[in-house]
C-alpha cells in the first residue's frame, strides 16, 4: 500500500454520509451558534443524543420525529 493511502481512505470514509448519524439544527442562530445549535442522533437501534440543544418546542419536536423514524 502506498504511504498515506490508508489515511486518505480513512478521511474519505469520514466525509461519506452515514445513515446512522442524523444532524438536526435548532433555530437559535447567533454569533455563537452560527445558523443554530447542531444536535446529533447517532445509531439505528440504540440511539445516542449528542447536544440536545436549546429548549425550543419546534427543535424538540424535530428531535422526537427523527428518533421515531
Amino acid at each position: 500500500m502506498e504511504p498515506g493511502l490508508a489515511f486518505y481512505l480513512e478521511i474519505m470514509d469520514m466525509k461519506a454520509p452515514k445513515s446512522s448519524i442524523q444532524r438536526i439544527t435548532a433555530s437559535n442562530g447567533s454569533v455563537f451558534t452560527g445558523p443554530g445549535t447542531n444536535s446529533y442522533l447517532i445509531g439505528t437501534d440504540d440511539i445516542t443524543l449528542v447536544d440536545p440543544g436549546p429548549k425550543i418546542d419546534a427543535h424538540l419536536s424535530e428531535l422526537i420525529r427523527a428518533w421515531e423514524k
